[in-house]
């Protein structure tokens, strides 16, 4: 959970916002700029600003956007998408996104014990 909260607070915020304004035809980059100056998430104002001044950093973002956005890319129609519901939707692919610990390792394996009936 702590890492959780450490690395993922506030990114869904972040790519709501920027999806919101790409969603509006506008390029990633002068989205993401956009959402800086709004100075709105205090917690990744350097992780932007980072981006905005190196290319790299600002593809690695880019891409980490479009996958944890790419469930909002199945919502017909922006309007009837509420904030909530969408950043909702975000944070649950962010946590898809976090990397797996040897914890994670340890309880598929039991998982997979219990279901052919080792355990």
């Amino acid at each position: 959970m702590k890492f959780d909260v450490c690395s993922y607070n506030e990114l869904d915020g972040v790519y709501y916002e920027i999806w919101q304004r790409c969603a509006d035809e506008k390029k990633f980059r002068d989205a993401l700029d956009e959402v800086y100056k709004l100075n709105r998430f205090p917690l990744r104002q350097d992780r932007m600003r980072a981006a905005l001044e190196n290319d790299t950093f600002c593809s690695d973002l880019e891409e980490e956007f479009l996958s944890c956005t790419t469930c909002l890319k199945d919502v017909n129609d922006k309007a009837q998408t509420t904030e909530e519901k969408a950043r909702e939707l975000i944070a649950e692919a962010l946590s898809k996104e976090k990397p797996k610990f040897y914890e994670d390792y340890c309880r598929k394996k039991i998982d997979i014990a219990r279901a052919i009936g080792l355990i």
